[in-house]
């Protein structure tokens, strides 16, 4: 379909919104009327044109089976006609354009607009729509008003995560599962060159941190260490909303096209009241809904801002928090910049007893791979063995105990192969997990 951009822009609008059809009939281009005249397939039926042959003869031949013209006949439209041209059979003719209605429509023609919509015109179909019915959306009465433009243009990510510290985070040991996910997706997810924040809520909120540039290592720590650790009072989820909002404004005055990462595992009545702020403001929001009680509403957030939704039990032997987390990646489309989840395997081990396994590593992968070990209740003790035979102890690895969390960071390339480890629990009952990511190796 070709034509002037704002013809092309309403047909394919009109058949995207409203439901209608062509009505236009590449396959049949012609048929017999009653009156017994040949005529081209168009709508209204009064355009005027001239049958031509494509070889260049201006007369067309007739197929004595059908006693229509052959396939080498086109109809072409004259350039300039006495009547108005539907939209839906050609927007490239340069005449007023308008929808075929109940007085112009074409009932004879055999095109997808007559045989889907039981011979009804397209203005007869448009109008019974949600958007024109009963009145809807009346014609104006004056011009149009001038439109406005926002110029949009690529930029590095913007995040605030926004995390409930109410009293319900101690119970199932939320709270520290919680440092635990946060940890991991400020260390290994957010991308480079994005700014990030965070805020808690409770019966109130507060900023902890406000807008940090990842810059390189020293930022990452910098956030991780401004996690919230304690967890008491109520749940006012919109107080934590809007507090954001202050944060995200810290860059450029703007919240539009930021990020906010909601977590809670509460249920707030008032929850409902800062939904259209949060809408007008631009803002995409990603819930992560934990435990049973998390409010069911909550899921409106995502909905209307384009954002994505995640729940996550309270079960010890599973690490979808972690994995909620690490899922909320940016869409700009640069793989380059955004990390891979190779691997996530765990297993409930008793005492004395052993995990292990392998980490297949190919060539289109393995940069800046990073081995993430996470516990129960005791730290386990941990070997990673590479394929050149070289072995890798927990002295040689990253611990963040209050988190329960191990780190083995393979910088540059790492080698093809596999990668064995084992992890030896040497007291009490625990879940074991490991998590493997990296970023795409480019030629």
């Amino acid at each position: 379909m070709y034509g002037p951009r704002g013809r092309v822009l309403l047909y394919t609008w009109a058949v995207l919104r409203w439901g209608v059809f062509s009505e236009l009939n590449s396959q049949e281009p012609f048929y017999m009327h009653d009156t017994g005249e040949i005529e081209a397939v168009r709508c209204p039926e009064h355009i005027s044109g001239t049958f031509k042959n494509r070889d260049g003869d201006r007369h067309c031949e007739i197929d004595p089976s059908t006693l229509l013209p052959t396939k080498n006949c086109v109809f072409i439209p004259d350039s300039e006609q006495n009547t108005n041209v539907s939209i839906m059979y050609q927007p490239s003719i340069t005449q007023e354009a308008t929808f075929c209605d109940e007085n112009t429509h074409n009932f004879w023609v055999q095109n997808a607009q007559n045989k889907l919509c039981d011979y009804r015109s397209v203005w007869g179909v448009i109008s019974q729509t949600p958007d024109f019915k009963d009145g809807n959306n009346p014609p104006m009465t004056a011009d149009p008003p001038s439109p406005t433009f926002t110029l949009l243009r690529a930029r590095q990510r913007v995040v605030c995560l926004v995390l409930d510290t109410s009293g319900s985070m101690t119970q199932s040991d939320r709270i520290n599962r919680l440092r635990q996910a946060a940890m991991i997706f400020l260390d290994q997810i957010v991308e480079q060159g994005s700014r990030v924040g965070i805020v808690e809520f409770k019966g109130y909120a507060r900023i902890l941190k406000g807008l940090v540039l990842i810059d390189g290592q020293a930022a990452r720590t910098q956030l991780a260490s401004a996690l919230p650790s304690a967890a008491d009072g109520g749940t006012k989820i919109c107080s934590g909303i809007q507090k954001a909002f202050e944060v995200l404004r810290q860059d450029d005055g703007d919240t539009a096209g930021d990020e906010i990462i909601l977590l809670t595992d509460g249920e707030d009545s008032s929850v409902g009241s800062c939904l259209e702020e949060v809408k007008r403001s631009g803002v995409h929001v990603h819930t992560i809904a934990l435990g049973p009680s998390a409010d069911p509403r909550l899921e409106e957030f995502a909905k209307e801002t384009g954002g994505t939704r995640f729940s996550a039990s309270d079960k010890l032997d599973s690490n979808e928090l972690i994995i909620s987390f690490g899922s909320i990646t940016s869409q700009s489309g640069d793989d380059i910049t955004s990390a891979i989840q190779l691997l996530s395997k765990g297993s409930r081990t008793d005492p004395g007893s052993q995990f292990q396994g392998e980490v297949p590593v190919d060539p289109t992968v393995g940069n800046d791979t990073v081995l993430t070990f996470t516990w129960e209740h005791a730290q386990p003790d941990i070997t990673v063995r590479s394929p050149s035979g070289v072995s890798y102890k927990n002295i040689d690895m990253e611990i963040h105990s209050a988190e329960k969390i191990v780190l083995f960071k393979i910088p540059g390339i790492a080698q093809v192969l596999n990668t064995q480890e084992q992890l030896l629990n040497r007291k009490g009952h625990s879940v074991i997990w490991e998590l493997v990511r990296d970023f795409y190796v480019y030629p």
